[in-house]
């Protein structure tokens, strides 16, 4: 039988995940509020960067109702002013009797803090409930504490034999349109959507959600070290409505960026790299700079091989169509030097995948940024049941 502080963190964890895209750097997190018998009374998120956070927004609804009371948190309380005052100074005033915390903070600057201001101001706190899924929730956000470029994701829509176009250059559509949907979903919860521009001159994308009730609109990324893009492509047309930012080589005139700045487009000048491409590298950092903590690329084969090389690829978001192209002139997916041995080429850590009307949508984790965190938040957990 499932704990019933798990199944509630869980509610908390899906609750806050509606969110995705909107809060940027911040983490998602979510908090709810029970009742004696352990029924949740409201349930609430941190629903968008600079707005309140999950618990603000919590006691802001439940007012009096929180003394007394069971509170549950995804994370841990924020315990430094930033754009609002510490949230745990808050709940400490509401007057709460117990708090259930998933996961301890990954930023160094409220790792813990939060949790013992709570546990000094005689609050009971339990720690670690669902901390393994309240830390996938924030991923993104946990890497963000570890590195200084963002949380990568690569997008593949492709046929079985991986290749993305005709050997004409016909790729409109090799996936259906629950694939097409999915993705447009899967851009509005990320922070970027990164292509080339080859893609753009190729297939003018727009690259935003296209969701009915799409509720956030990723920051367009486009490498073009030339400054080619046309300026009656999609991309620059719609830039004064949706974020847009073109890397190009250092030696552009400023002149023409001005140009493309009255479209509403930034230009951004990076190195070279050593193969002569766009130093991809300082563009991600450059991204993150900017609060971009998780991007999803969306390219043709040369760039996603780039990022394959250079084992820049956290997460895979794989559309499978149900044909064979064939042809050694087609269009492959991921090109790059590749591997020469199996032995060197890491397998997903794990993987899960479905079928979309026509199409198999595979969601495969290469990388793990949540390990620390969550050892840290059970070490600390059983450090504090021994205490008691």
């Amino acid at each position: 039988m499932i704990d019933k502080d798990i199944l509630i963190m869980q509610k908390c964890i899906e609750y806050a995940r509606r969110y995705s895209g909107l809060t940027k750097s911040n983490p998602k997190v979510g908090s709810a509020l029970v009742d004696k018998n352990g029924e949740i009374i409201k349930i609430s998120a941190h629903k968008k960067f600079g707005s309140k956070h999950a618990e603000i927004e919590l006691l802001d609804d439940v007012q009096d109702l929180a003394k007394g009371g069971k509170i549950y948190l995804t994370l841990e309380p924020c315990s430094t002013i930033g754009k609002t005052p510490p949230c745990v100074d808050r709940l400490i005033a509401s007057g709460v009797k117990e708090v259930v915390i998933a996961l301890l903070d990954p930023s160094p600057v409220n790792h813990f803090h939060g949790t013992k201001k709570l546990i000094d101001a005689g609050i009971k706190v339990t720690l670690g409930v669902a901390a393994v899924q309240a830390a996938e929730l924030i991923e993104d956000f946990i890497k963000s504490q570890q590195s200084d470029i963002p949380y990568i994701r690569a997008k593949l829509a492709m046929s079985m034999d991986g290749m993305i176009a005709t050997k004409t250059g016909e790729s409109q559509w090799i996936t259906d349109e629950a694939s097409r949907v999915l993705v447009h979903k899967l851009r509005s919860e990320v922070g970027a959507v990164m292509t080339g521009i080859g893609t753009v001159h190729s297939d003018d994308p727009t690259l935003n959600s296209r969701m009915g009730d799409a509720i956030s609109q990723p920051m367009r990324v486009i490498l073009d070290s030339k400054l080619s893009i046309a300026h009656r492509s999609s991309i620059v047309k719609t830039a004064k409505d949706i974020d847009t930012v073109i890397f190009v080589n250092e030696d552009i005139l400023d002149e023409r960026i001005k140009y493309f700045a009255n479209f509403g487009v930034k230009v951004v000048k990076v190195a070279k790299g050593a193969d002569g491409y766009l130093d991809i590298y300082q563009v991600l950092k450059t991204l993150k700079q900017m609060n971009i903590i998780d991007i999803m690329v969306e390219a043709g084969s040369t760039l996603l091989g780039t990022f394959k090389d250079r084992d820049l690829i956290d997460k895979y978001h794989i559309f499978l169509a149900p044909m064979i192209i064939g042809g050694s002139s087609s269009m492959r997916a991921v090109s790059g030097a590749g591997s020469s041995e199996l032995s060197n080429i890491d397998r997903f850590l794990s993987y899960s995948y479905k079928k979309l009307n026509n199409d198999i949508y595979i969601d495969g984790k290469q990388k793990n940024y949540i390990d620390e965190i969550v050892t840290k938040t059970f070490e600390v957990r059983d450090r504090l049941c021994l205490q008691d």
